[in-house]
């Protein structure tokens, strides 16, 4: 299925509580709305944003690796991202604030 873009400021008009089960399906655990934490460790494989980026939810912000296998984790709003905390290659563990989004 094809989306066309959609302006950013889209987000404002969704009800909000939907994001706490967008972040449980994509694999990270969002304690609060602005941190994207890993919900594993692993190997960060890729970086899909950087600081100052817009993105729309569903979008990948980090793609890792465990066990041999690469999952996206991908951002439960549409927002800004204020801060990635992480490098390509770097390992995490469970619950590493990985990004920031305003």
């Amino acid at each position: 299925s094809t989306h066309s873009p959609r302006p950013a400021s889209s987000w404002r008009d969704r009800p909000p509580r939907a994001q706490h089960e967008t972040a449980q399906q994509s694999g990270a655990a969002v304690t609060d709305a602005t941190e994207i934490r890993a919900e594993w460790p692993g190997r960060v494989a890729a970086l899909h944003v950087a600081a100052g980026d817009s993105v729309e939810a569903g979008a990948p912000l980090v793609t890792l690796e465990a066990m041999k296998m690469l999952s996206d984790i991908e951002a439960p709003r549409a927002g800004a991202v204020s801060e990635v905390l992480v490098a390509v290659d770097q390992f995490v563990d469970q619950g590493t604030v990985l990004v920031r989004l305003q």
